[in-house]
């Protein structure tokens, strides 16, 4: 009895846990090219590899020191819209 409790209790979490994990994606090589602040945050602009400029949004608390023209891998977590009336990505950044 006691072992099926344990197994319930611990299944009980991973599912919670599950439901509120964020969808989260990496990009590599993105070229930096800007920070463009605004009154909902900042935007980070990049461009990709085949000459698009991406753009994303960050936390205006959080300050990056990136430098024009180098390539980043940029891990991406979308905002669900319900939650924040359109869709935000947020943007953690790692150097190459």
């Amino acid at each position: 009895m006691i072992k099926w409790t344990i197994v319930l209790a611990l299944s009980a979490l991973l599912l919670a846990a599950g439901c509120k994990a964020k969808p989260v994606k990496i990009i590599k090589d993105l070229e930096y090219v800007e920070q463009i602040k605004t009154s909902r945050g900042d935007i980070l602009q990049f461009i990709d590899i085949e000459g698009y400029k991406i753009n994303y949004f960050v936390d205006p608390s959080q300050s990056y020191n990136l430098e024009k023209g180098k390539s980043y891998d940029v891990t991406v977590t979308i905002r669900s819209a319900i939650q924040e009336k359109d869709f935000v990505n947020d943007a953690i950044l790692s150097k190459q």
